[in-house]
């Protein structure tokens, strides 16, 4: 009598549960709808949860054959089962869903279909890998996604462009103020409305497209199943300069950067950690400065550089906490330049400059997860001694 009592009882604190749950569920799901109301911004973020998304499809019939199973699971107990019919049904209607919701993200990746079906070799695409090894590190732009987003990660092709679901805020800011408007919350996407001057800055130097593109320095150099074009005054990975101007605000940073009269070739922008206003060089009675990028991995990137007079060696990789430099293996100052990029200064002379990916968070959780696993080891040697003593 107890038992029952306390089966009816738990049946109803979970269908409490549930009810709540799926009021706020929709409750939160009526508000991502009414976003764009509010801000036109956030309108793909809003059809993201919309039925008009087919992604939606599949999440909403997981969440109503769970209700269903929890309803059959909670009235079971007060069935009489005289045949075994209905309970192995039951349960093979459980195991289906269980399988599907299991299975079902990871039905888009196969690990069992071949490479080339996912990732083809097309020519165009071996146009660009073939320059990997024979140029210095450059980045691409495929318009009116000729290439999904992050597939050029596959073919170690760099590419501006993206989707992630979180990615640096400082980043969507220049991308959408300075580059294109078809950018979103976590898609940086290019269209035909791309701005070339700011591509050139952040060392685009090829471009993909389906058609035909105008432009002065714009050279074809692939025509076949899509055409593709090299931008001969895409800058490179690192150059120096001989100027600095210090900026404090975001808006005054883009207005000087849309300037007509800012040329990142002489001038970088810095936000702090410099005390001269500004530093200009006569450089016209002097050799002009070099640099040459000698190594380029993920984690680090060495640059020679040989300037006759001081300057700064600006790097079109994003800054990001946990980078650090090294001018001739001593510590310095690695700045923020031109609003998302690294910048280090130099005196005159040759210099080797290594930027290395050393953040301390990671040292932070290894040093966690040693501890751990020490810990667990000492638990597990004295539990063992414990049971044979």
């Amino acid at each position: 009598m107890g038992s029952g009592k306390w089966e009816v009882g738990s049946g109803k604190s979970i269908i409490r549960i549930v009810v709540w749950v799926l009021a706020i569920a929709t409750l939160g799901w009526i508000i991502f709808l009414l976003i764009p109301k509010f801000n036109p911004q956030l309108e793909l973020l809003a059809w993201h949860f919309s039925l008009k998304n087919p992604s939606m499809t599949i999440p909403i019939l997981l969440a109503i054959s769970s209700i269903i199973i929890l309803i059959l699971s909670l009235r079971s107990g007060k069935w009489e089962v005289g045949s075994g019919k209905w309970e192995i049904l039951f349960k093979g209607f459980i195991l289906c869903i269980i399988s599907f919701d299991l299975l079902y993200f990871g039905m888009k990746y196969n690990p069992m279909t071949p490479r080339e079906w996912l990732f083809p070799e097309t020519p165009s695409l071996n146009f660009l890998t073939d320059k990997l090894d024979r140029e210095p590190p450059f980045r691409i732009v495929a318009l009116d996604r000729i290439l999904p987003p992050n597939t050029n990660l596959v073919y170690r092709l760099q590419s501006v462009e993206g989707y992630e679901s979180l990615h640096s805020a400082r980043y969507h800011d220049f991308m959408k103020e300075l580059v294109s408007p078809d950018v979103y919350h976590n898609w940086i996407d290019i269209f035909s409305r791309a701005n070339r001057r700011f591509l050139q800055l952040l060392n685009v130097k090829y471009v993909l497209a389906d058609r035909e593109l105008r432009g002065e320095d714009l050279r074809l150099v692939y025509d076949g199943e899509i055409k593709i074009y090299e931008d001969l005054r895409a800058y490179p990975r690192a150059w120096i300069v001989s100027e600095a101007k210090v900026l404090k605000t975001k808006e005054e940073i883009f207005e000087e950067l849309k300037s007509p009269d800012f040329d990142p070739r002489k001038t970088v922008i810095l936000e702090g950690g410099i005390r001269n206003q500004g530093l200009r060089l006569p450089t016209s009675h002097f050799p002009l400065p070099t640099s040459k990028i000698v190594e380029y991995q993920p984690e680090k990137v060495v640059v020679e550089a040989d300037l006759s007079q001081a300057g700064f060696l600006v790097l079109s990789d994003s800054y990001y906490p946990g980078w650090k430099v090294f001018v001739d293996g001593i510590e310095n100052n690695i700045l923020r330049a031109n609003y998302i990029m690294r910048a280090v200064k130099l005196s005159p002379g040759q210099h080797q400059v290594e930027f290395i990916y050393d953040p301390s968070s990671f040292k932070l959780g290894l040093y966690i997860s040693l501890s751990t696993l020490f810990l667990i080891t000492i638990l597990m040697a004295y539990a063992l001694f414990k049971s044979f003593s």
